[in-house]
């Protein structure tokens, strides 16, 4: 990509958008909309993923609202009546009617334009679908035929891009068959479309295209916005320190992918996590500088210390699988075989997560004072859990039809 032909417009899909978690912000996407300040592109969601992202939003709150109700009608039948939660309960369910507008209030702030679903062939969605195109699936090859909401996605880009080659768009999505759809379909709308696969990834791209001067100025003020957070070190230790506990996914440990030879997947059957602990801030961002209230985002590297085997073939691991700090392990989900499957060495070795957190600061007497702090582990992505129960189904037969 030359220094002309940086991204005009920069799509941001489904499987992204979901990373960003209910802040609809996380460091990575920041870094990318500090390179936005330097040439300028715009930021787009489709309506499509941005139902879907709401959707997310509202399950997050509905689980908990559920549960809400049974103690409201428990205290009710004891005979205590209390106001204020019945009053929150009501407002809660009016947010939920209403969080579509909550929401684009923020994607307005971060500069996201959400683009509305354009007039589609509903007989050309049938022979894709039938054909197998791009992105739909082959369904030979994959336990259930998708694609549906990934077409719409994929048509509502490519009209927003229809004859516009010098937009040099850009489509950030770790979907690899859209992706393949959106290169196979760009020339019909005479268009040009570059896939990046993560935020960090479109950042790397798009500062290649910007001077040198701008990518130094881009370093500096990440490397101001670390040497604040570090000023902070054993207030963010403490912080980790309090997660409770992590799963496989947390850890990288996809034993479903370890099976299918998959190089990423450098699987081990955890026994015990021992012990966690802060070990780099990898990115960060600083927001609002120029206010007396500013915040840092930012991501983290932390190790687990665990005590683990090899993997056992006769085992599948389910991958959500939760290992509280400190304690043993749970068995390895799923059984094969009549073999002891606890037996056999152990070693103890040291796998790396990623936190993401928001530190909030004051401005008192001309310098920066921690107020607050945040951190959360990074989110998976439905695409990502249905990837990887793709395969179990696949391995183990589940829900084939007969």
């Amino acid at each position: 990509m030359t220094m002309s032909g940086y991204p005009k417009k920069v799509f941001l899909e489904s499987s992204v958008l979901w990373r960003l978690g209910p802040t609809l912000e996380k460091v990575e996407f920041a870094n990318l909309l500090e390179i936005k300040k330097s040439v300028g592109f715009e930021t787009f969601v489709s309506e499509v993923s941005w139902l879907e992202y709401l959707r997310e939003r509202k399950r997050e709150i509905s689980k908990h609202l559920e549960g809400s109700v049974g103690v409201q009608k428990a205290l009710e039948q004891q005979g205590k009546s209390i106001f204020e939660f019945g009053e929150a309960f009501r407002k809660t369910k009016a947010y939920l009617d209403d969080i579509d507008t909550h929401y684009r209030v923020k994607a307005v702030e971060r500069g996201i334009e959400i683009i509305p679903l354009p007039q589609i062939d509903v007989r050309r969605l049938l022979r894709m679908s039938i054909d197998c195109t791009p992105p739909f699936e082959d369904p030979e090859s994959k336990t259930r035929e998708k694609g549906f909401r990934d077409s719409l996605i994929m048509f509502s880009i490519l009209e927003t891009l229809r004859c516009r080659p010098d937009d040099n768009a850009m489509v950030i999505t770790d979907d690899k068959l859209l992706a393949e759809g959106l290169e196979l379909h760009a020339e019909e709308y005479e268009t040009r479309i570059r896939i990046a696969r993560t935020f960090d990834e479109a950042t790397t791209i798009i500062t290649e295209t910007v001077t040198e001067a701008e990518r130094s100025r881009l370093r500096r003020e990440m490397d101001e916005a670390i040497g604040m957070l570090m000023r902070y070190q054993d207030e963010i230790s403490a912080r980790v320190n309090e997660t409770r506990e992590l799963t496989d996914r947390d850890l990288g440990q996809y034993y479903i992918l370890h099976m299918f030879g998959n190089p990423k997947a450098d699987y081990v059957d955890i026994k015990r996590v021992e012990s966690i602990s802060f070990d780099q801030i990898t990115s960060a961002v600083w927001k609002d500088k120029d206010k007396n209230a500013s915040r840092i985002l930012f991501g983290c590297r932390c190790n687990a210390n665990v005590v683990a085997r090899a993997p056992h073939l006769r085992a599948f691991s389910d991958e959500s699988r939760r290992h509280k700090i400190g304690q043993p392990s749970p068995p390895s989900g799923i059984f094969v075989g009549s073999f002891d499957l606890d037996s056999g060495p152990t070693e103890r070795k040291t796998l790396p997560f990623q936190m993401y957190g928001q530190a909030n600061f004051l401005c008192k007497g001309g310098d920066w004072q921690l107020e607050s702090l945040r951190l959360d582990k990074s989110p998976h992505s439905p695409e990502e859990l249905d990837t990887l129960m793709e395969a179990r189904d696949l391995a183990f037969g589940f829900g084939q039809a007969s």
